[in-house]
């Protein structure tokens, strides 16, 4: 409020000087903006259930603290916490919350404390940490039971620590390396996880394909192979399987475990299957079928006839 009162009073200050201008609107709309920014913004960047701050808030701080890349930290996922929220009720469970919140907030005063959803928090730090003794102190709490409204409940947690050494060239890339390490950690191994050079390196050629795909499907540029088919029993080709392929700059072939659920997660899934099925049909358009031996045959299937491709002389 101090803010926006110093813009309209310098904007009347400036409007009776140079009454011709449009000093006052302008301060207005100035103090305007700092009153939403500073009275709604906070619902983007803090999490009303811990009291932490959101992804959002994050992605704003992280970008910040990526161009010193002077900083340290370490998060912990409470397992199988969608789970525990079937079993237990999502009231009940989410309202352990808060205690989370609050103990974090009492331990980490001087730290950075974020709530990435799904029962993950991660903690950085630009002061010396040492990461050892603070994970071991927070498995520490969390072998004891939370008490909450006079009942008490147990959650088993994994901690992932961040590997100082390491420099991210985005908070993207950053903000991926710490959901890998979370998905590794929300197991039913002991086990913490080090979000180390090999997970960074998961990481960029997750970004790598992910432009490859956009550029493929862009280009139209996905290829069509036919796998062959082969009956069990004689051991003799049958038909054919319409797989897709994407090629990599070099000329390697990308396989389909690496971009097609990628594709789903980003919703190309669809322009994809587009792209091959209309592949396919200029392929049998074109003659493919009889180059290669093949035909068409009508298979009934109950109560429905459907085309399938075989050979002619398997």
């Amino acid at each position: 409020m101090l803010t926006a009162g110093a813009f309209i009073m310098a904007g009347i200050l400036l409007e009776g000087y140079y009454w011709q201008e449009l000093f006052l609107s302008f301060s207005f709309t100035m103090g305007i903006a700092v009153i939403y920014l500073t009275v709604r913004n906070p619902d983007l960047f803090l999490d009303h259930k811990t009291e932490l701050m959101t992804r959002e808030a994050f992605r704003m701080i992280m970008r910040q603290l990526l161009e010193k890349n002077d900083f340290e930290g370490f998060g912990f996922v409470i397992r199988d916490y969608d789970e525990c929220r079937m079993a237990y009720g999502g009231a009940f469970v989410d309202g352990f919350l808060g205690y989370f919140g609050k103990y974090l907030r009492q331990e980490f005063s001087k730290q950075y404390l974020f709530y990435m959803g799904g029962g993950r928090f991660f903690i950085i730090s630009t002061l010396p940490m040492d990461l050892e003794a603070e994970v071991s102190k927070v498995h520490e709490r969390f072998r004891k039971p939370w008490g909450r409204d006079g009942k008490i409940a147990y959650f088993d947690i994994n901690c992932c620590i961040l590997d100082d050494t390491l420099v991210f060239s985005s908070v993207d890339e950053l903000k991926q390396c710490i959901g890998i390490a979370f998905e590794t950690a929300d197991s039913p191994k002991h086990e913490d996880v080090i979000i180390d050079k090999g997970c960074q390196e998961r990481v960029k050629r997750q970004f790598h394909v992910r432009g490859l795909l956009e550029e493929s499907l862009a280009g139209n540029s996905l290829e069509v192979f036919l796998q062959p088919l082969v009956e069990a029993s004689s051991g003799r080709v049958e038909g054919a399987e319409a797989l897709v392929r994407m090629k990599d700059k070099d000329g390697s072939i990308v396989g389909p475990a690496e971009f097609i659920d990628m594709a789903s997660a980003t919703g190309a899934v669809s322009i994809l299957g587009e792209q091959v099925f209309a592949k396919v049909c200029e392929f049998i358009r074109d003659g493919g079928l009889e180059a290669c031996g093949m035909k068409w045959v009508h298979v009934n299937v109950g109560q429905c006839s459907v085309c399938a491709v075989v050979w002619q002389n398997p």
